[in-house]
């Protein structure tokens, strides 16, 4: 087996004790990327699909910027997994996460577990891990009990198609890199496949690992991941009947794909994993207030000398420093309307054109009300 020259070898150092895991970490940053291809699109969302009195057809849109966060947010996350697949197998012996073997036999390979050397042995690559991973489950009842794998993996099996995908796009990224599903196609299989994926892989790691690295607290109450899971995209995008309805949808998931984006760059601390009301009060005192007070200092500015509007507090970060401006002019009743929202805290930011966040219970006001 080819090795590393010395100098790269005996320079390594482990990062297994870093909290939050790099597989954690890697989750992170593609979901952030996956949040990043949030855009403010007009009114008949052309980067996805363009409309005819005859049919909808998807839309061939290109561009480096969603480029890279697509496939940023494909190999991240995939990396995540890959990891999640080898750590399952090592929590039952190395043996199944370093053995290659052509005709895989489970029960055999772990009978003769003390007569194989590990040593120079790398890991075996995803699809082999995925594929021992479904035989542990498959195998529950068979295997002695030192080799059963913790029920608590086995939604893995449910998911086993959507990890196949994830990996044939990886794949097509990393030794291709020609080409990409459509921005449609891309936003389905995160929505149906990939984030329930995710939230059942995040719900069995521990509570302190996950937030508030991966999960912020919004100011709204609500959770990103589960709010974009709660309705799935239509399959059937071709026909015309479903096409308000799933332009209201990506609205919907654009909505939180912003809040998600939103809350990694948050300064604030949002008090994840803290309950204690003396404790929340003193982080509030000494590092929140300040930041807040500059900001909400700044608004006045924004509002006397740059013409933004009206001020409402931010459903993400919970400061009152969410300006609207941006004026459009209605030339037949000569009123104007804001466009724009943005906080000047954490950056959330909105348009008019993917529709009120009232509507999707993220506020409780209007923000883009015609003026005059």
């Amino acid at each position: 087996m080819e090795e590393l020259p010395k100098i790269y070898s005996e320079n390594k150092i482990d990062f297994n004790s870093i909290k939050p895991d790099t597989k954690l970490t890697a989750l992170r940053e593609g979901l952030k990327n996956y949040y990043e291809t949030y855009s403010i699109t007009s009114n008949g969302f052309y980067e996805y699909f363009s409309k005819t009195n005859l049919k909808v057809t998807l839309t061939k849109i290109k561009g480096h910027s969603f480029l890279i966060k697509y496939f940023s947010s494909i190999i991240y996350i995939h990396l995540a997994f890959e990891q999640f697949l080898i750590e399952i197998l090592e929590t039952k012996s190395k043996l199944l996460s370093k053995i290659s073997k052509n005709n895989f036999d489970l029960i055999k390979l772990l009978t003769n577990i003390n007569t194989i050397n590990l040593d120079n042995k790398q890991n075996i690559n995803f699809s082999e891990a995925l594929k021992r991973v479904i035989e542990l489950i498959d195998n529950h009842d068979e295997l002695d009990g030192n080799y059963q794998l913790d029920t608590k993996f086995h939604f893995i099996k449910t998911h086993y198609k959507t990890l196949k995908i994830l990996s044939l796009l990886r794949n097509d990224i990393i030794h291709e890199g020609k080409t990409m599903l459509n921005r449609y196609i891309y936003e389905l299989f995160f929505v149906n496949r990939l984030l329930p994926l995710i939230r059942e892989f995040l719900n069995i790691q521990e509570q302190n690992d996950r937030m508030p690295l991966v999960e912020r607290n919004l100011y709204c109450g609500k959770n990103v991941i589960d709010e974009i899971i709660k309705k799935p995209l239509l399959e059937k995008y071709d026909e015309i009947s479903n096409y308000e309805s799933i332009v209201i949808n990506i609205k919907r998931i654009n909505h939180f794909k912003e809040l998600g984006r939103a809350s990694y760059s948050n300064p604030l601390h949002m008090f994840e994993n803290i309950t204690d009301k003396k404790q929340i009060e003193n982080i509030e005192s000494s590092h929140n207030k300040k930041l807040r007070s500059d900001a909400e200092l700044f608004v006045q500015f924004k509002q006397q000398t740059m013409g933004h509007y009206k001020v409402y507090t931010c459903p993400n970060c919970g400061t009152r420093t969410l300006t609207t401006y941006d004026f459009w002019q209605n030339l037949k009743n000569n009123k104007t309307r804001p466009e724009t929202a943005e906080c000047l805290v954490c950056k959330y930011t909105v348009n008019y054109n993917i529709g009120e966040p009232m509507d999707f219970g993220i506020m409780k006001d209007k923000i883009f009300e015609p003026i005059g």
